[in-house]
């Protein structure tokens, strides 16, 4: 595994150690890049730890909500407009068919309060409309896919 500079590499230290109290067996680390993976009833999310400037992190928190869903104006406008009603994250497209949500926080001064709030809310967007937009709109939920897909 690389890391970018330092301090890349004393956050993802720190992130490890909270995602192992936090999360035990639900957690897996990545054996390639700074992340892990996270699943929780329905959800599954990543926490990646970012390169920010020269000298700095951030600590994303990610989930593929649905994906294989039918791009359409509707879909968009409906994200966009979940978007404007969230306190934490924000709902995106990922690769034209993929609905995510996502949450990043600055790494340098992470505490496993913050990560925990950020890993959970993640997993609870997740979770909570995952169900709603496949009704709406099509697609399979990120867990019901199979590996090979």
């Amino acid at each position: 595994m690389e890391f970018a500079h330092d301090a890349h590499r004393r956050t993802y230290d720190r992130v490890k150690a909270y995602v192992t109290v936090l999360f035990g067996e639900n957690a897996e680390e990545h054996a390639a890049e700074p992340a892990f993976t996270i699943s929780e009833g329905s959800a599954v999310a990543t926490v990646s730890v970012r390169p920010w400037r020269e000298w700095s992190t951030t600590v994303e928190t990610y989930s593929w909500v649905v994906t294989d869903v039918q791009p359409s104006e509707e879909l968009f406008r409906y994200l966009l407009e979940e978007n404007t009603e969230l306190l934490f994250g924000a709902f995106g497209i990922k690769d034209r068919t993929n609905v995510i949500f996502t949450h990043s926080v600055v790494g340098d001064t992470l505490d496993p309060e913050e990560l925990e709030g950020s890993v959970r809310a993640v997993l609870t967007m997740a979770d909570q409309y995952d169900d709603e937009i496949i009704e709406r709109f099509g697609g399979l939920r990120a867990i019901d896919r199979t590996p090979t897909e």
